[in-house]
């Protein structure tokens, strides 16, 4: 083989292997632009999935989101049903109107993640009273639910979580709620957390609003405590679960004398010493039901013999 032969086989080797390079990344660029578009595509199924699902976990079946948003926003039901149509109608304005109705946290309907709902910033007495006084101006129907994870004997307590309820409104004979996680933990074997606690249990039952106990594990309590799981889906079935009544550490309830009887004077006179009722009832002066229930029973609270 002459040295031109060399050279020219060299060249077309080379011409060859540059070809089949070119053809190599031309086809994994195919392979990739597929995988993302793949990946793009299964990503707005889940984002049109998500929307569809937290309207149904909050009661609105998939044919009532329609009517559900009539008054809020312009969608029609076949739209709601065809999913490449609904994609092309979450804008953003729809986004916010559904983030709003049921407390999402920021970016999970588009992006999904850990944490479906915001949480409150509510740590004492006084931050709950600011949090239920906004909620009781907004929504006429609020609860305050308590969880805990101790059993039948109270004095297994560990821990108190607190999660918000307000009612939207009622709809096909239904009525649809909203949550609020409390991003904060009450220890009970911390005194000062035991009577921010009891006291806000107290606030309950001056204000009339609705509170309801209930116990449950470990890891679905911190799930509803970090805003991760949808309350709907773990409280809906009330006669199946552990209640426990907040009332039995109200001092004007009859068994109060088997529930830390010793500890009510201090948090009633915690809660004066606090300015815990000079707060409620300057929050609620405008309200004379409230405000009045408030004087007439800080004076009985205060006075009261429970010797």
């Amino acid at each position: 083989m002459n040295i031109f032969e060399q050279v020219f086989g060299t060249l077309i080797s080379e011409a060859i292997k540059a070809s089949l390079e070119r053809a190599s990344k031309n086809n994994n660029r195919k392979y990739d632009n597929n995988n993302k578009e793949i990946q793009q595509n299964r990503g707005f199924e889940s984002f049109v999935q998500r929307f569809i699902e937290i309207y149904k976990v909050h009661g609105i079946e998939e044919t009532e989101i329609s009517g559900f948003l009539h008054n809020r926003y312009s969608i029609k039901p076949s739209e709601v049903m065809n999913k490449d149509i609904l994609l092309e109608k979450l804008s953003r304005e729809l986004i916010d109107i559904t983030n709003q109705l049921f407390n999402l946290h920021e970016g999970w309907l588009e992006c999904g993640g850990y944490q479906i709902y915001k949480s409150l910033k509510i740590k004492t007495a006084f931050s709950f009273i600011n949090e239920i006084s906004r909620l009781i101006d907004k929504y006429s129907d609020v609860t305050v639910l308590f969880l805990t994870n101790f059993n039948e004997d109270e004095s297994s307590i560990k821990d108190i979580y607190m999660l918000l309820r307000a009612k939207i409104e009622t709809f096909n004979n239904k009525e649809i709620y909203k949550y609020y996680p409390v991003g904060y933990t009450w220890y009970w074997g911390d005194q000062h957390n035991r009577y921010d606690i009891k006291s806000i249990i107290h606030l309950c039952d001056l204000l009339d609003i609705p509170a309801y106990g209930y116990r449950f594990n470990d890891i679905i309590l911190s799930k509803l405590f970090c805003g991760c799981i949808h309350p709907s889906m773990v409280i809906k079935n009330e006669f199946q679960l552990h209640r426990w009544e907040p009332i039995l550490f109200m001092p004007e309830n009859e068994l109060y004398v088997t529930y830390e009887k010793e500890e009510y004077h201090d948090v009633l006179e915690y809660m004066r010493e606090k300015g815990i009722f000079d707060k409620c009832k300057d929050i609620f002066r405008k309200d004379k039901t409230k405000f009045s229930k408030l004087e007439l029973h800080e004076i009985i609270y205060l006075n009261m013999d429970i010797s």
